[in-house]
């Protein structure tokens, strides 16, 4: 049923874009066209289009509110290796809360204000702990791109089970899941480069070393 009042001008940008990231959460990017969204809105289709030019926009705005969803971090002020351990980690967090619509935070040609003013906080703190801009700058490329490839590393190689499910197999369930993703008559040897990869290490476990070895240059 449509809604009169939608259609009046109750509709906004922002409201077009949370109904989009509800879907996708819901549904996945496959679920999500314009149509869908004016169903979800109540209103008619046409109306969403005078406030974003298409899908592409749409997607383009809800990787620019999962951006907009990362906190701040108390801790900038202070010390600056608990600042970014906290914003890698609120960047992961993403891929567990919206592990549908996360990806699109490395699949969109975007730059949303959101993501650039929180780098820049941290920036701010990194040069004031007495980092040069290209030093300042190499931290933060690092600490980004691995937070973002983590997090999607875990939806794609284990988004068949659900990355909870993944966490409360036993070590026998992890290994049996490994072995059958394995192709048949995969040598030994790299059989167990792909047990040491996937079913030795738990996932915060190595998500935390592999911040340390950011951290600690």
């Amino acid at each position: 049923e449509l809604k009169p009042d939608a259609e009046r001008g109750g509709l906004s940008r922002q409201r077009v874009l949370e109904a989009a990231l509800s879907v996708i959460d819901r549904e996945g990017l496959g679920g999500l066209s314009m149509r869908r969204l004016g169903m979800e809105l109540g209103v008619d289709p046409m109306a969403v289009y005078r406030h974003v030019d298409g899908k592409e926009a749409v997607l383009d705005g809800v990787a620019e509110l999962l951006w907009e969803e990362l906190p701040v971090s108390d801790e900038v002020e202070g010390d600056w290796k608990e600042g970014l351990r906290a914003f890698a980690r609120s960047i992961r967090g993403l891929f567990y809360k919206h592990a549908q619509a996360a990806p699109l935070l490395v699949q969109r040609p975007v730059l949303p204000r959101a993501a650039l003013e929180k780098a820049f906080s941290h920036m701010e703190a990194l040069q004031e702990a007495g980092f040069d801009k290209q030093q300042t700058t190499e931290i933060l490329r690092a600490l980004i791109s691995f937070s973002n490839g983590f997090g999607l590393a875990e939806l794609t190689c284990l988004g068949v089970l659900g990355m909870e499910e993944w966490r409360q197999q036993s070590e026998r369930e992890m290994l049996l899941s490994v072995a059958q993703a394995l192709p048949s008559g995969t040598p030994a040897h790299l059989a167990d480069v792909a047990i040491a990869l996937w079913a030795e290490c738990n996932p915060d476990v190595c998500f935390e070393s592999g911040l340390d070895l950011i951290l600690k240059g």
